[in-house]
C-alpha cells in the first residue's frame, strides 16, 4: 500500500480531477462528472472510539472467499501469460492467500505488507514479505512480470501516483491486476438505498468506517478503467468475482459492531436466501481488471 497524503475537506476527484461535492453523507464525496465516490475516513475527525483492525478469527472467516478468488484470478491471468516462473509482486499481501496459490502455480512470489501482524502470518507460510509501503520500500532495480492489488487499491489515497510507480516497476509487457469492490454491485446499491432511508449501518460497513484501514474509494467498472488508462495502461481483461461464500458468512456479517444479534441474524438470513441471485444473477460487488503498460 501507499502511505500517500489524504485529500482535504475539498478534494479533487481521483479519476478526472474535478472538484467534488459532499455525497450521501458528510464523510463521503462524489464527483458530479464521472460519478466516482471517495471518503474522508482517513481523517481521525470521522472516527469515534477505538478503531477495528486485524483479527485472526476474522481472517479465518475471510480465507475461503480469498482462496476461491485467488484461484479464479490465476485462471484469468493464465489466459494472458504462462504462469510458471512469472515474477509476482502483491501489494498489501495480508496473510498471503493469493501468493500461496501463485507459488503453487510455479510463480516466483514476493509481497509487500505494512501491517506487521499480517506480514508475520504471510511469513509463517513461507512468503518473502517486505514490510512497508509501496513503492517506497521497493528496490528500484527490481522488475516484475505481474503486480497485483487484491482488495488494496480502494484503500490508497493517491491512486495516480501509485499507478505511475507500477509502470516503473513492471518488466516489459508486464501485467497489472486490480481486484476490488465495485460501486455498481447490488450490495452497494442496497447500502445506499438503506442510507437514504436513514439506516447507515450497511453503508458504513462497506466503507469500513471505524476500521484502521477504511475504504477511500468506491470505483465503478467504467471510471476505474478511465483512471488506469489515463495513467498509460491498456486493458486486457475484466470481469467479476464472487463477493460471498456460505462458509463463514454469518461471522462476517456479525464482525465489528455494525449490527446487534437480532439485526445481524436478519441480515445473515437475507444474504443467505439471496445467495443464488448474488452469486449468479445480480450485478457483482467485486470486480477485477487486468492491464499492460502502453509502450
Amino acid at each position: 500500500m501507499s502511505n500517500g497524503s489524504t485529500n482535504g475537506e475539498n478534494p479533487h476527484c481521483a479519476v478526472c480531477g474535478t472538484s467534488v461535492e459532499t455525497g450521501l453523507r458528510p464523510w463521503l464525496k462524489q464527483c458530479g462528472r464521472c460519478g466516482n465516490e471517495s471518503s474522508l475516513l482517513a481523517d481521525p475527525a470521522w472516527h469515534d472510539g477505538p478503531l477495528l483492525g486485524w483479527d485472526p478469527v476474522s481472517e479465518e472467516f475471510m480465507r475461503p472467499l480469498r482462496e476461491q478468488n485467488a484461484a479464479l484470478l490465476l485462471g484469468h491471468i493464465a489466459r494472458q501469460r504462462q504462469l510458471k516462473d512469472m515474477r509476482v509482486l502483491e501489494v498489501g499481501c495480508a496473510a498471503g492467500w493469493f501468493l500461496t496459490a501463485a507459488r503453487d502455480a510455479g510463480m516466483v512470489i514476493e509481497g509487500i505488507e505494512p501491517d506487521d501482524r499480517m506480514a508475520d502470518r504471510a511469513a509463517d507460510v513461507g512468503i518473502d514479505v517486505v514490510r512497508g509501503y509501496f513503492p517506497e520500500c521497493l528496490d528500484p532495480a527490481r522488475r516484475y512480470d505481474l503486480i497485483c492489488f487484491n482488495d488494496v487499491f480502494e484503500h490508497i489515497p493517491d491512486c495516480r501516483a501509485v499507478l505511475q510507480a507500477v509502470r516503473g516497476a513492471l518488466a516489459p509487457d508486464g501485467l497489472l491486476l486490480l481486484n476490488l469492490p465495485c460501486a455498481g454491485g447490488v450490495l452497494y446499491r442496497v447500502a445506499r438505498l438503506l442510507a437514504r432511508l436513514g439506516d447507515d449501518r450497511t453503508l458504513e460497513r462497506l466503507w469500513q468506517k471505524g476500521y484502521e484501514s477504511p475504504h477511500l474509494h468506491y470505483f465503478t467498472d467504467r471510471n476505474l478503467r478511465t483512471l488506469v488508462e489515463d495513467a498509460g495502461f491498456k486493458q486486457r481483461d475484466r470481469g467479476s468475482l464472487p463477493s460471498v461464500t456460505l462458509h463463514g458468512l454469518r461471522e462476517r456479517v456479525m464482525e465489528g459492531d455494525s449490527f446487534n444479534a437480532v439485526t445481524g441474524t436478519l441480515v445473515y438470513g437475507a444474504v443467505l436466501a439471496g445467495y443464488p441471485l448474488l452469486r449468479f444473477v445480480l450485478p457483482a460487488d467485486i470486480m477485477y481488471q487486468l492491464y499492460t503498460a502502453d509502450a
